[in-house]
């Protein structure tokens, strides 16, 4: 048997999630804040239990929030070039911040809305609280493309997406695609100046 096979697998640091991180037969196990009580309790747990059954796979436990976000970010790295990741870590940050242990399964309306006011809270105007609701929601609905989690969990909050760019009254006339004349432009939707921040009395 080589030594490598019989090497006990260590502990490091998952520099992107700020999470520790051990690698059993080829699977990253995401194992809690790096450097904390929690995460060597859970890697002692976890060694343990891979050698007493004989340095192979025990079942594999549900996939938490911060490995679905680990290998969304990496898909969203490799499809562009442009600022576009940058604004999507931006995005989750929160996700990671609150939820980053919790099974991606039990992610839902509740821990959206939790970070949807946290995103308020920190001063976003209403369509940049919009956008990075959106992006969470997209996560989640590759990991199902990707059968990470299962179709219920993104659909338990999925309305969310549809919700945030409003939809016409029953009976209410299209406008017309035609551009306004000079003095009856609206303001830019994109966080105006003169409109402030969006407070949660607003929403």
């Amino acid at each position: 048997m080589h030594a490598r096979t019989l090497r006990t697998p260590s502990c490091r640091l998952h520099k992107p999630s700020g999470q520790a991180v051990a690698t059993l037969n080829g699977r990253d196990i995401y194992l809690g804040a790096h450097g904390s009580d929690d995460s060597k309790r859970t890697y002692d747990r976890v060694v343990s239990e891979w050698l007493t059954n004989g340095r192979e796979p025990v079942d594999a436990e549900p996939i938490t929030v911060v490995e679905l976000l680990v290998r969304y970010l990496a898909h969203v790295d490799a499809r562009s070039s442009s600022g576009e990741p940058a604004s999507i870590r931006h995005a989750l940050k929160p996700v990671r911040e609150l939820y980053d242990m919790l099974p991606a399964a039990d992610f839902g309306p509740l821990a959206l809305k939790a970070i949807r006011s946290r995103v308020i809270d920190s001063g976003n105007c209403r369509s940049m609280v919009n956008r990075r609701v959106r992006s969470i929601v997209r996560m989640f609905k590759w990991g199902v493309s990707e059968q990470l989690v299962s179709a219920s969990t993104w659909e338990t909050f999925a309305p969310s997406k549809a919700s945030a760019g409003g939809r016409r009254a029953p009976g209410n006339p299209r406008r017309s695609s035609r551009s306004p004349t000079p003095s009856s432009k609206r303001p830019s939707p994109t966080c105006p100046a003169r409109s402030g921040r969006w407070s949660k009395s607003s929403a």
